[in-house]
């Protein structure tokens, strides 16, 4: 805040959008939600999307915001059909939320999704 107790309008105003990102993230069924969806994700999780130069400036500016609202975010398991074990985050109790292989040097399978962790039947 300021001498005058105004809070500092960037704050603000990035506190506004990231409330939109969330959203936009959390599958809101609200119209405008599903119509940002259809035109600019694809079917893709906001963290992949990048913007194009016919973006909106509220997706711009949503996209600008989400990695800070990626920080504080992880995936809330039920299938596993979608999450990558090794790049999404998706683990509350590990730094970051996503886990590292022990040998740095192993291959890894980028898209090895958390469902394939599964054992059938239990």
């Amino acid at each position: 805040m300021d001498g005058l107790g105004l809070r500092k309008m960037g704050d603000v105003n990035k506190a506004l959008i990231m409330k939109l990102a969330w959203s936009v993230h959390a599958a809101s069924s609200k119209p405008w939600i599903v119509a940002l969806k259809a035109k600019y994700l694809n079917s893709k999780f906001i963290w992949n999307s990048a913007p194009i130069a016919s973006s909106s400036w509220a997706w711009k500016g949503i996209l600008k915001v989400s990695p800070l609202l990626k920080q504080g975010c992880c995936f809330q398991i039920s299938f596993g059909f979608k999450v990558r074990v090794w790049s999404d985050l998706w683990l509350p109790n590990v730094k970051l939320f996503s886990p590292s292989p022990r040998d740095s040097t192993a291959f890894v399978d980028v898209e090895f999704k958390v469902q394939e962790l599964f054992i059938p039947g239990s």
